[in-house]
């Protein structure tokens, strides 16, 4: 099997290695808490006990998120999330060193690890790390900044790498379907008959609402279009049916 190149690469000299992208490794130092539910205290009010200890992590905000221009100040706090060696990883959990779990994660059909794969001399001496996407926290930037302020040659995630994490890491929010015709009312008053009768109905999407607007300007006003009440008729006469309710709109221009 043909070795690919390493996805990550290293700080150039001209640099700054306090300027922080997406893909960026970094070492941060992990709160251990208690896994087992009968480590943690059964008062609410008792103090936990929590170790420290060093491990590494990968920033998750976007890139164009973490820049500082002339016209807005970057975000103040940065998304990490836990990264580990695969031989630390199945030590740990010795179903993620199995053929099968490993190649999973290497297509992305896990949604809790993803694989990056890249030695990189004096930071990552191993061939496979994961990523643990539901492992993750936010740190002030400027406390990163000061982690990495001396670290000159740090791996960086390479694209397209780098935005194929940024997806995986995404989906872990975005994986749950939502039916589109939940939505809020607008807060914007319609300015015509057309427009605010549109807006009454949750069963156009904005892409269908947009098209009959478009047609309605295309072919000039309509005359059976010219209160609410017209639209709601002809809405009811087509069945909630956009398409049949563009091409009566069509028809009804033309007339």
């Amino acid at each position: 099997m043909a070795v690919p190149e390493s996805w990550f690469r290293s700080l150039g000299t001209e640099e700054d290695p306090q300027e922080l992208e997406q893909g960026d490794i970094i070492p941060i130092m992990v709160h251990i808490s208690p896994t087992k539910a009968g480590d943690w205290p059964a008062n609410p009010d008792a103090n936990l006990k929590m170790a420290l200890a060093e491990g590494l992590g990968i920033v998750a905000t976007q890139s164009c998120d973490l820049a500082a221009d002339t016209k807005r100040k970057g975000v103040s706090n940065v998304v990490v999330c836990r990264v580990y060696s695969l031989t630390e990883a199945s030590a740990e959990h010795p179903n993620l060193g199995t053929q099968v779990v490993k190649e999973s994660i290497k297509r992305g059909d896990n949604n809790s690890y993803h694989m990056l794969f890249g030695k990189v001399d004096g930071y990552l001496p191993e061939d496979f790390y994961l990523v643990a996407l539901r492992e993750f926290c936010s740190v002030p930037y400027s406390h990163l900044q000061n982690l990495v302020k001396e670290d000159e040659h740090r791996p960086r995630l390479r694209s397209p790498m780098r935005e194929a994490f940024g997806s995986a890491f995404a989906e872990q929010f975005s994986r749950v379907a939502i039916d589109p015709k939940f939505e809020i009312p607008s807060f914007i008053e319609a300015k015509g008959p057309l427009e605010k009768a549109l807006s009454m109905f949750n069963g156009l999407t904005a892409d269908q609402k947009s098209a009959v607007i478009a047609k309605h300007k295309e072919l000039g006003p309509f005359n059976r279009i010219k209160s609410d009440a017209d639209f709601k008729a002809l809405w009811e006469k087509c069945g909630g049916d956009a398409d049949r309710l563009i091409q009566e709109l069509i028809a009804s221009g033309k007339g």
